[in-house]
């Protein structure tokens, strides 16, 4: 059999000489086959006469569609649909491959001047979108319901379960096996008839043709080759060549700054017809927009849901949502409408780009030995309970490792995502059907906000680092003045025309120290979301709350403040990530070599064999592992030696092996440069004003803190490295009640050294320490208003003013002044919540689970295909065509595995709980007490209102209430869900929380009553003991009046209350402060 490589054809091409003089491009290869395709394809259109017009739509005609191939509004080549081709044939398929092949032309040129092309809709209607897949009458119901359950078993445990493929099977031909036994014994002496062993033999026995049965699951997906050098990352799509067979470039003909980068795209796969079937090496899979909202608009409810919420928001005074936001209900669309609007003919819906990027293999690999990138999209026009389902994210695709793409290359993986997304919002795309809509309607599509730690978000949207000039993407205040704190005076963003011009400028640059000085000069590179013409680079980019506010600000006043070092942490490794080439051939040689041969291959490329093999290694000594550690390990592959923890210790741990048991001066502060990130460093001795006596303390108060399970617990163990990084919510809840209350505290039993200035500093410290947090309470409220976001900047700016006062040599940092943006982020985008990058966090937790082989380059193919199709199988699964059978088999699966809603990693309560339900019913009656109250309160007096048939007697009782997805109980059920507080008045709770008080609940219990003999009326009440609170005197924490903490009396009142459920408002955190009293907070997070 004769083998033709990719190495023998390149000795048969010029294509694989690189050029000898400078400017000199190579061939591409894929030009050749392009330009005769073309010619082929147009001589047959030219005898059929089947030129296209580029103008055929009617004028004045909005919404019929132009029914023209999905490939023709686009420029980047969107076949094939996924990776299992069938081949089209006939005229229309010779249209497709025509325009399809000169856009990929089109593209190349653009590619060899360095810069994807910009696209233009050239035509005002809609662009037709087929999703008759998603309609087609499944043949599942044709299928034997045993055989069918069975089936669905082996799917939905390889799809949530990570059940590998041999198990699976074993899986499948046990379940085959068992009916036929039962068969068997069903029969008796008769025997089975020829049906039932039909029916058993019909049962599939291997995994992928379960897959097959199941024929939506798959998304539509264009797989690029990349290519492998992380400075270049292009991306090539692919071509059907004469045969029917996929082929690619055999080199990536990028030309940046004249010189081609020449880098093998593919390797060779398997051998049809005596000839090698080449691979992409780094292959890079687009999940097409498009099909995203065609399978998100063939599920019940889903249009409804999204009209409804539209018409529910406006610009209200006090937002709850991004919906109702400032900038989503301002814009508008191509022609000038609002974009939002009540359109029954069309749907408009407003998205957020996310990405990141992660270690794929978790904590399986310490630092950033690999690091894949991740791009997704949330649909806004969703309301909350819907939005950050796992089944309506949209993941874009993941980016390959195992290095990050260089800080301009990203451009080219979003590139193919803006080409739809123009398209969408220019001319909109008409779903040939949905749900809703049998004969399909029009969809329009905009994505605003950019949701992403500050790193990423200027990595995608082209601004500069922490370390340039012009470190803010929001203002051009210069990183010389960050210690400017006022916000009035800085000079405001580039508008869209200016930002796009130095983006231009820098794109046309001759060469990379050009660009580098455009970039230091502007703070500005060339983004691919400027191929939207609506964007607006400084507006929308976002500064993310969770990152700046929590894992910034928050984690920077515990260490460099109170005094938490973190200096002798354990540090990252710096070690370099093989290579891909490098990898396959340390895979070959660890498959077919020797020991000896396994001494030569580098030590990255060996700790990459343990960490695919899911092998243990041995905890560190001393700086890096040697040779001989990786290979006993992958030698000896029982090796049971625990993994090391010291590769999980992060920025957010403490150590206490470093506490002083004095204070030290702040006037010891150091300027340090560096640091990571683009920021300083620490200074080389903070302040500590948490001592390792105060930590002691601190650990007992958390260990005696009464808090409701749905609150982010404090490690008990706080302050030490063995509990590893702290969560934002961990951060939230430091600063919420565990570290004022404590620094209070102390500050209480703290006896005067007999320095006065000391003495007035420690103060200080917890004073702003209390400033901190309140400023914290009022941004991340999830409601919000202009009051709202004037309390935050308030509270915000006297902090950063007092520990500029307090530390002057102390430096600012980015985060502190990306935090004095929040308040314009709260009036223009609404709560932060709408913007928090916590579904993104989630959806990498998510992929990371995937059971994948763990090999960079393969990996990331196939989490992108098992996360599409779990979230197809979901729409599957609420489809009214589904068989009943496996939508049983569904429901028993979730139950028994606890796939709830937070398990799937997106919390979304399944109902709405507003008005609020009682569980657990206790036999028995009211205490007389209560019922006394409770008459006495509730009975209509001198015959005023409606006449009320009133019966205490007849009141049930319960342990729980739940509302808002907050669970209350009685005291006896859990003491730390019964403390809450509640509002005087039904309902309604006064801006300053003034009129909320805390109790303990004694009994839930729910009454109906008759309305003048006629309509029968359900209350829940609440009966409920008030704590009292001390003296005014005595309350140290009266001055900060929005911290809304107070000391109250050891045991509440024995008088008993009688309130409406709907009177409470919130759970409470409560903790001893002496022999005699508690202190108590709100846990308020509707502020």
């Amino acid at each position: 059999m004769n083998r033709t490589t990719v190495t023998d054809r390149l000795r048969k091409t010029e294509a694989r000489k690189r050029p000898s003089q400078p400017g000199r491009s190579v061939p591409s290869p894929t030009k050749a086959r392009l330009e005769g395709l073309a010619q082929r394809r147009a001589g047959f259109l030219a005898e059929t006469g089947a030129h296209r017009s580029s103008d055929t739509a009617p004028e004045g005609n909005d919404i019929q569609p132009h029914f023209t191939s999905q490939q023709q509004a686009h420029i980047t080549l969107t076949e094939p649909e996924n990776t299992n081709i069938i081949p089209q044939h006939g005229l229309s398929h010779d249209m497709e491959q025509l325009h399809s092949s000169l856009a990929a032309l089109s593209m190349s040129k653009a590619r060899r001047q360095g810069f994807p092309p910009a696209v233009t809709c050239t035509s005002t209607s809609p662009e037709f979108y087929d999703t008759s897949r998603f309609y087609i009458p499944t043949t599942l119901s044709q299928v034997a319901s045993s055989a069918l359950v069975s089936s669905f078993n082996a799917l939905a445990s390889n799809l949530f379960c990570g059940t590998p493929l041999k198990l699976s099977a074993a899986n499948l031909a046990a379940s085959k096996q068992i009916r036929q036994l039962t068969l068997v014994e069903a029969r008796g002496l008769g025997g089975t008839t020829p049906m039932d062993e039909k029916c058993v033999d019909s049962s599939p026995a291997d995994i992928r043709t379960v897959y097959r049965m199941f024929e939506t699951l798959d998304p539509k997906l264009t797989v690029y080759a990349c290519c492998p050098i992380s400075g270049c990352s292009t991306i090539y799509p692919p071509i059907e060549g004469e045969r029917g067979v996929l082929e690619y470039p055999v080199q990536c003909s990028q030309v940046k700054f004249g010189k081609t980068c020449g880098e093998m795209l593919v390797k060779d796969c398997a051998v049809v017809n005596g000839q090698s079937t080449p691979r992409p090496l780094k292959p890079y899979s687009y999940h097409h927009f498009n099909d995203h909202v065609a399978a998100m608009l063939s599920r019940p409810s889903i249009e409804e849901a999204i009209e409804s919420y539209a018409r529910t928001g406006g610009l209200e005074a006090e937002l709850t949502d991004i919906i109702s936001s400032q900038v989503l209900r301002g814009f508008q669309d191509a022609s000038g409408r609002p974009f939002l609007r009540d359109d029954g003919s069309e749907l408009c819906l407003v998205w957020a780009f996310a990405a990141d990027w992660f270690n794929p293999h978790s904590n399986k690999a310490s630092g950033k030995a690999v690091s894949t990138g991740v791009m997704a999209m949330i649909c806004l026009s969703l309301p909350p309970t819907l939005r950050y389902l796992e089944e309506n994210i949209y993941l874009v695709g993941v980016i390959p490792g195992p290095r990050e793409p260089a800080l301009d290359a990203i451009n080219h993986f979003m590139t193919p995502l803006m080409h739809d997304l123009k398209a969408s919002y220019e001319c909109g795309v008409y779903y040939s059907r949905t749900f809703k809509h049998s004969a399909g309607r029009t969809s329009f599509s905009c994505v605003i906000p950019v949701i992403a730690d500050t790193l990423a978000s200027k990595k995608v949207t082209g601004h500069c680092g922490h370390g340039g000039k012009y470190f803010c993407s929001r203002c051009r205040l210069p990183r010389s003045e960050i210690d400017n704190v006022d916000p009035s005076s800085w000079p405001p963003g580039l508008t869209r025309a200016e930002h796009e011009a130095h983006a231009e400028t820098w794109r046309a640059a001759c060469n990379k120290s050009r660009q580098e000085s455009l970039v230091k000069a502007h703070g500005v590179r060339w983004s691919a979301l400027l191929l939207l013409p609506y964007w607006q680079p400084s507006d929308w980019s976002i500064t993310e709350g969770v990152h700046v506010l929590l894992l910034g600000v928050t984690a920077r006043h515990c260490r460099d403040l109170l005094g938490l070092n973190f200096g002798n942490l354990p540090q990252e490794d710096d070690d370099e990530s093989p290579s891909l080439e490098r990898m396959e051939h340390a895979r070959r040689v660890f498959a077919n070599g020797s020991p000896s041969q396994l001494h030569k291959l580098n030590i990255d490329a060996l700790k990459q064999l343990c960490i695919e093999g899911g092998l243990s290694l041995p905890p560190r000594k001393k700086g890096r592992r040697s040779k001989k550690v990786y290979i006993a390990v992958l030698l000896d592959d029982s090796s049971t030696v625990p993994r090391s923890s010291d590769d999980d210790f992060d920025l957010g741990t403490f150590f206490d092996g470093h506490l002083k048991e004095a204070h030290i001066s702040p006037t010891s502060l150091k300027k340090t440069s560096g640091g990571n990130s683009g920021e300083d460093d620490l200074a080389s001795t903070p302040p500590e004003v948490i001592t390792q006596q105060t930590l002691m303390a601190i650990r007992k108060h958390i260990e005696e803190t009464l808090r409701p399970d749905w609150q982010a617990h404090l490690p008990a163990d706080f302050g030490s490295p063995a509990h590893g990084k702290l969560k934002a919510d961990q951060w939230r809840t430091a600063l919420e009640f565990d570290i004022p209350v404590s620094l209070v505290q102390v500050l209480a039993s703290h006896k005067s050294t007999g320095n006065v200035e000391e003495d007035a500093r420690l103060h200080q410290v917890v004073e702003h320490t209390f400033d901190l947090a309140m400023a914290l309470a009022w941004g991340l409220s999830r409601r919000t208003s202009k009051f709202h976001a004037e309390r935050y900047s308030f509270y915000m700016q006297r902090y950063l003013i007092g520990i500029q006062t307090l530390f002057p040599e102390y430096n600012l940092k980015p985060n502190h002044h990306y935090a004095l943006h929040i308040s314009d982020i709260l009036i223009l985008f609404g709560p932060l919540h709408g913007t928090w990058a916590f579904s993104l966090e989630r959806l990498i937790g998510r992929l990371q689970k995937l059971n994948t082989n763990s090999k960079i380059g393969d990996m990331e193919n196939t989490a992108m295909h098992m996360f599409c199709r779990r979230s197809n199988f979901i729409r599957l699964m609420e489809s009214p065509d589904c068989p009943s059978s496996i939508v049983e088999a569904w429901s028993t699966f979730r139950s028994r595995l606890d796939l709830g809603d937070l398990d799937r990693g997106f919390p979304c309560p399944k109902r709405s709980t507003e008005a609020g339900i009682c569980s657990g019913r206790i036999q028995g009656t009211l205490d007389c007490e209560i019922q006394q109250k409770f008459e006495s309160k509730f009975r209509p007096r001198n015959n005023v209102g409606p006449r009320v048939y009133f019966n205490p007697e007849t009141a049930q009782r319960f342990r729980s209430y739940e509302c808002r997805s907050l669970r209350y109980t009685d005291f006896q059920t859990s003491e730390k869900h019964s403390l809450v507080y509640f509002a005087t008045t039904s309902g309604v709770k006064s801006k300053d929380g003034a009129n909320l008080y805390p109790g303990q609940i004694r009994q839930i219990f729910q009454h109906s009553h008759l309305v003048s003999g006629t309509h029968l009326f359900t209350d829940i009440f609440i009966a409920i003991h008030v704590y009292i609170p001390v003296e005014m005197t005595k309350n140290p924490f009266a001055p900060f009046v929005d911290f809304r903490a107070a000391i109250f009396h050891l045991d509440p009142s024995p008088v008993v209350e009688v309130i409406r459920a709907s009177q409470i408002q919130c759970h409470a955190n409560q903790r001893p402060w002496d022999s005699t009293s508690v202190v108590m907070r709100a846990i308020d997070r509707d502020y």
